[in-house]
């Protein structure tokens, strides 16, 4: 017990074991997930000549517990910067979605 009061006591001990985050820490890994949609948003991914846009090109993760919005939106919006539309493609997941889509008309969503 007393080990334990003593091991509880120390920080460094403590983050390792519940994996806690300092403050910093947390607006840190904010800020560079700020700037990689940024730069997901900027990406000109999508493949004119197909007609195809991979959502996977934008970071979309489909692993239920990440923001998908804005990764998606962006591949739709790279869809529809052609003249005729086009398919964007999602890979295999469960994507989490927090706003409203705009799906322009000749966009069309396909799953894997």
């Amino acid at each position: 017990l007393n080990q334990l009061a003593t091991a509880a006591s120390s920080d460094t001990v403590l983050q390792e074991h519940h994996r806690f985050l300092p403050k910093k820490d947390k607006e840190d890994k904010k800020d560079k997930e700020d700037k990689e949609n940024e730069r997901l948003l900027s990406c000109a991914c999508n493949d004119t000549t197909s007609g195809f846009t991979y959502a996977s090109d934008f970071g979309i993760m489909g692993d239920a517990t990440t923001d998908d919005t804005l990764a998606l939106q962006a591949a739709i919006d790279s869809a529809s910067a052609n003249d005729s539309g086009g398919i964007v493609v999602l890979p295999k997941g469960t994507f989490r979605i927090f706003e409203p889509l705009i799906v322009p008309a000749g966009v069309t969503l396909q799953g894997q």
